[in-house]
């Protein structure tokens, strides 16, 4: 009987701890993910108004390329009519026309514009971030979400496996409370 009422007793600690672990874990992994892409969102925003300040006159090309490089980003810069005139990791000439994508639009507004989406061009999906130039058009940066992917997860991990120790000494612990309980049942 005493048995009984033991391992009922251990099963209900043990399901509550469980419910809040998921419940903290859930939580806590959506807030990481929403950190890190502002993260992502402020690191592209700021490399964007450092390369903006380098815009060269000509060979446009080689410095979109040189800039994504040394960036870690795609870089794409754009007229004022939404035209591209340099792309880091495409060629501009086959490249439809961006005035109407939300976040040159945005840029081209005045105001800097932000979006998640897939690039039929190079075949991902990235987070854009487009600023606006003082001489008008737009400076856009991207950054791939695989990527922004993978760190969420490592993120995720490191949560999870927090968790699962505090559940461990949760579970100790439930085991401890409850045997004492049951023999005085």
């Amino acid at each position: 009987m005493r048995r009984r009422i033991f391992v009922k007793l251990a099963f209900a600690f043990v399901a509550g701890i469980l419910v809040a672990a998921l419940v903290v874990d859930y939580f806590a992994t959506l807030q990481l993910e929403r950190a890190y892409l502002h993260s992502v969102r402020t690191g592209l925003e700021e490399k964007g108004r450092l390369l903006a300040d380098w815009l060269p006159a000509a060979d446009v090309q080689r410095w979109a390329h040189r800039a994504g490089e040394r960036a870690g980003v795609r870089v794409t810069w754009i007229g004022a009519d939404g035209t591209v005139l340099a792309d880091s990791e495409a060629q501009p000439g086959v490249m439809e026309n961006h005035a109407g994508r939300p976040e040159v639009a945005a840029a081209l507004a005045g105001r800097v514009g932000a979006s998640t989406r897939f690039s039929h061009t190079v075949r991902t999906s990235f987070h854009y971030v487009a600023i606006p130039l003082e001489r008008g058009g737009a400076l856009r940066l991207a950054y791939p979400l695989a990527e922004l992917d993978r760190n969420v997860a490592a993120l995720r991990r490191r949560v999870l496996l927090g968790s699962g120790v505090a559940v461990a000494a949760a579970l100790l612990q439930a085991t401890a409370l409850a045997a004492p309980i049951a023999q005085r049942l």
